[in-house]
């Protein structure tokens, strides 16, 4: 062993002692604290990124988006919908490092949290609560200051009864997860404030179908790892609830209950026939499988609410954006369609390649089908508002007028291989000839990644900004 090897271990051991003290000083698992050399910046801002809960975060979001478009109307300037993604986007990530930071002990002791920053060392206490605050106040701040102060308003009771009222319920009472459902339900009422001032039943609505959806969601969730929860000291309705009876029963009215509310939205004129029919069949649907774990199911039955509970929300989503937008949107409006149905593409080839690298097949095979679904809605967009408007000029100057068209040309060649490359990796991986499909996506996934946010970015640079 030479010396540098020797003082690197000698740094090591003192890193490691280090950490069981400062472990032992928070209450956390001093076992998990994995210590070696100090974490480059990339890992470091991955750590930071985790402590944000990125797929809530991600769900946050789209709540917010979905009730900004809800709540839209003709001279809201599409800015908004911008600044309230910024804003949404940090005050989710301050609550989520505050719920990390309150819950560092808990999570030390659940097998699916006990690999998180925090409970791992690898970000401290006082970093996560600086970031929280930080975030959370920047967030808060930037939508009273670019959106409107009662947007700003909602975003902040999300934060404090999140952070100060259901996390610290979790460990006395199994009402937390109503408690809990607020703030779960505020975001699509903040995306309705910011398009239109003010709130009124139809953001009631929205907000009253979100959050009985999430009561059968983690009601089967907490049944499902009621074990972990009860290892962790969580007051969950499972854990007070072994035999199982009153957590089915209040899956089971929870979601009779949203039943009717999922109605609302065209009983109150904000939507037509179309939503109620597809509204009204999810919710039968999602009511027949809470009904199946009401009626003696088991493990079984409850991930499938909880399955069922993942697809209700997106398509009822996508159900109230289609109907409204297809009775009030225009030819003016497609190119803000388009940056969407690009967002959208990002988000799922995203999700698809975090389920690849987990070995999540058929989740990924969907992931990657959706994406395929919302590339082909735009183009079929993007061709038929070019086809009636011809091109658009961009009238931007000097340095920003060179960096659009660099873009805007990158962007092009590569959408033109896209049209040869993503039916090729598609076919292959039909064919099972999964060897042949692997190395074509390699490819394919970042070119494919890079067309849709470059499309967001010309449509913000022309149309926006």
């Amino acid at each position: 062993m030479n010396t540098v090897d020797a003082a690197e271990m000698r740094a090591a051991a003192e890193l490691g002692a280090a950490a069981e003290v400062r472990a032992a000083a928070e209450g956390y698992d001093a076992t998990l604290r994995v210590v070696a050399a100090p974490r480059t910046g990339v890992a470091r801002a991955a750590d930071f990124l985790e402590l944000t809960k990125p797929r809530i975060t991600t769900f946050v979001l789209l709540s917010a988006a979905t009730g900004f478009f809800l709540g839209l109307q003709a001279g809201v300037p599409l800015a908004i919908f911008l600044h309230l993604m910024i804003g949404v986007a940090l005050v989710a990530a301050g609550t989520n490092g505050f719920n990390h930071l309150l819950e560092g002990d808990v999570d030390s002791r659940m097998d699916r949290t006990r690999r998180r920053p925090i409970p791992t060392g690898r970000v401290s206490s006082r970093e996560a609560g600086i970031f929280s605050a930080l975030t959370g106040a920047a967030g808060i701040g930037y939508l009273a200051l670019m959106v409107n102060p009662l947007t700003a308003a909602l975003a902040a009771a999300t934060l404090v009864i999140y952070v100060l009222a259901y996390t610290p319920l979790k460990r006395v009472t199994s009402l937390n997860t109503l408690v809990g459902a607020i703030p779960g339900a505020l975001p699509i009422a903040g995306g309705w404030t910011a398009a239109r001032g003010s709130l009124g039943p139809e953001a009631l609505a929205l907000f009253g179908i979100l959050f009985f959806w999430q009561l059968p969601h983690f009601l089967s969730l907490a049944w499902i790892y009621r074990e972990d929860y009860r290892r962790a000291g969580l007051v969950m309705l499972p854990v007070r609830d072994p035999e199982g009876v009153r957590t089915r029963h209040h899956t089971l009215i929870h979601a009779l209950a949203l039943l009717p509310l999922s109605l609302l939205p065209s009983l109150l004129g904000l939507t037509g026939p179309v939503y109620f029919v597809g509204a009204l069949g999810l919710g039968l649907a999602y009511l027949a499988s809470a009904g199946r774990f009401a009626w003696g199911g088991g493990e079984g039955a409850a991930w499938r609410v909880f399955r069922m509970s993942l697809l209700y929300l997106p398509l009822v989503y996508g159900l109230l954006i289609l109907d409204k937008g297809a009775r009030e949107l225009g030819l003016h409006d497609l190119p803000a369609v388009n940056a969407v149905l690009n967002g959208l593409t990002t988000a799922f080839l995203l999700t698809g390649w975090r389920l690849i690298r987990r070995g999540k097949m058929k989740a990924h095979r969907l992931a990657m089908l959706a994406a395929v679904g919302s590339s082909a809605a735009f183009l079929a967009s993007y061709l038929f508002y070019h086809f009636q408007v011809g091109s658009v000029p961009y009238q931007g100057l000097g340095w920003t007028r060179t960096l659009y068209f660099a873009i805007l040309i990158t962007h092009s060649v590569l959408a033109a291989s896209l049209v040869v490359l993503v039916p090729m990796t598609l076919i292959r991986a039909l064919r099972g000839n999964f060897d042949r499909h692997r190395s074509i996506a390699r490819g394919t996934l970042p070119v494919w990644l890079y067309v849709s946010v470059t499309g967001i970015i010309v449509y913000l640079m022309l149309y926006v900004l």
